[in-house]
């Protein structure tokens, strides 16, 4: 294993005791302007999520109605009730062909972005020893008075993700602190996400609070608008 990842895995709490769980649950409150911009505004601003720690599949409880769950994988997403489907969206990916930042979005579509993006934020930095994930360390970043190493991480073609490649940005302990990607589906629109709020969660490292930013020409955040605001206040392994 690559010796910054490496560090980052056990300072979140070693791949051993990841090992031992297979599903994590979080509640979760969601803010920021990119939700009214694609007409979906309120829809996840206040809900609970489970992903799957082996595979990458994710599901929204309760959602919009009591008893009605949005189920995320990458081939599919749908809404459910009782076992049985109501509405389902196959190769989701596709339906986001020629979006633009502006683009709205339909709640299926909703349920990909948030799927994705929520099962891979739930399972960094341990998903990168998955089969197919590439890392590299490479130059560090200053920013704020602190010096960032990072990590450079393809993603496999057949993972869900905002871009095939990503950098991740450690502090000196190993913990994650930033993550830089553009979102495909959306333009391909630059972003930096801010990672803040570590508690420890049934021995695991777990980010409590992230903020995503657009990102400029120089790799520095735009401040303004806060594009999306994730804080989570319930997180349990099982």
């Amino acid at each position: 294993m690559e010796n910054l990842l490496k560090l980052a895995i056990d300072v979140h709490g070693g791949l051993e005791r990841w090992k031992q769980f297979e599903k994590i649950k979080i509640h979760m409150k969601v803010g920021g302007a990119l939700w009214g911009l694609k007409q979906q505004d309120g829809v996840i601003s206040d809900t609970w999520f489970e992903a799957d720690l082996k595979n990458q599949k994710g599901r929204y409880l309760d959602f919009v109605n009591k008893g009605q769950d949005a189920v995320f994988t990458p081939n599919q997403t749908s809404i459910v009730r009782g076992g049985q489907v109501l509405e389902e969206l196959t190769n989701p990916r596709a339906s986001f062909a020629d979006h633009k930042f502006e683009t709205p979005w339909s709640q299926l579509q909703l349920v990909y972005f948030g799927g994705y993006a929520m099962t891979g934020y739930l399972t960094a930095p341990f998903v990168f020893t998955y089969p197919g994930f590439e890392t590299k360390e490479i130059e560090p970043w200053h920013e704020a008075g602190e010096t960032l190493r990072r990590l450079h991480v393809t993603f496999p073609d057949d993972y869900a993700y905002h871009s095939k490649e990503q950098i991740l940005y450690f502090d000196e302990n190993g913990l994650m602190k930033r993550r830089d990607y553009k979102v495909d589906i959306s333009a391909g629109v630059p972003a930096a996400h801010y990672i803040f709020d570590y508690k420890e969660v049934q021995g695991i490292m777990v980010p409590h609070r992230r903020e995503v930013y657009a990102r400029d020409e120089q790799n520095h955040y735009v401040k303004e608008p806060l594009v999306v605001k994730v804080v989570m206040d319930h997180v349990k392994f099982s």
